[in-house]
């Protein structure tokens, strides 16, 4: 166990022996409850000292990625962590995660398929949406409401009805999930302003139709009321 680790659970130690609440703890230290737990409870102790939790300012030179929204990302997030600012508090001022934070820092963790996803998104899913008959057209529109904030990938009107679109390139089981938990926070995040919302998951036509089995995509049609969109190939 690394010496640093022992002199945090020192630290908290007697924090908490002053009487300090762990939220008060993870305050004092700008950390998060979990963090303040793990030095605390020997169950959740870590082995190591993750990297993104480290106290160094040290900022990656490295180039700058073609993608604009992820240069900007990376660009904003290297300012912050010059100024100071630990990875937590970067994640809780942009109300992002620390793994998010995390890959924007370091160029070997950065999101290889973003701009191949942007473009496909940029290229096919908006025009077939605007050939659908979709109007007011936003691309990365952050949702907020009911308490919950993240970006959406498209939001339209169709029929009168708000729509939210969840592009994906691939439907591996992760990225299945992970659209599906989108999808449902954005209908929570729009009860407030409309409480009838479509939601989809645009993929391209040429994904692989065993991943896609029939009872899934009726399962969540019925179930969660969550359209999946093919979207066929540019002729």
């Amino acid at each position: 166990m690394s010496h640093s680790i022992d002199q945090e659970k020192t630290d908290v130690a007697h924090l908490r022996g002053e009487g300090l609440t762990l939220q008060q703890i993870a305050n004092r230290l700008g950390k998060s409850i979990y963090w303040v737990n793990s030095r605390l409870d020997v169950n959740y102790e870590p082995k190591r000292i993750r990297r993104v939790t480290g106290d160094d300012q040290e900022v990656q030179e490295s180039p700058r990625p073609d993608d604009e929204n992820l240069a900007d990302e990376v660009v904003e997030i290297q300012r912050l962590r010059a100024s100071g600012l630990t990875y937590e508090q970067i994640a809780n001022r942009l109300k992002r995660s620390v793994y998010w934070v995390h890959t924007r820092l370091r160029k070997e963790y950065r999101p290889q398929g973003t701009r191949a996803e942007k473009l496909f998104q940029e290229t096919r899913v908006v025009p077939f949406l605007r050939e659908a008959g979709h109007t007011d057209i936003r691309q990365y529109v952050r949702v907020e409401g009911d308490g919950y904030s993240q970006e959406a990938d498209v939001v339209s009107v169709h029929d009168g009805t708000a729509t939210v679109t969840e592009v994906k390139l691939q439907i591996t089981h992760h990225q299945l999930q992970t659209a599906i938990g989108q999808l449902i926070l954005h209908r929570l995040a729009f009860t407030d302003k409309q409480p009838i919302v479509h939601l989809q998951i645009a993929l391209p036509e040429e994904v692989m139709r065993r991943k896609l089995p029939t009872t899934l995509v009726e399962l969540l049609a019925e179930k969660e009321c969550i359209t999946i969109v093919l979207i066929p190939m540019k002729t």
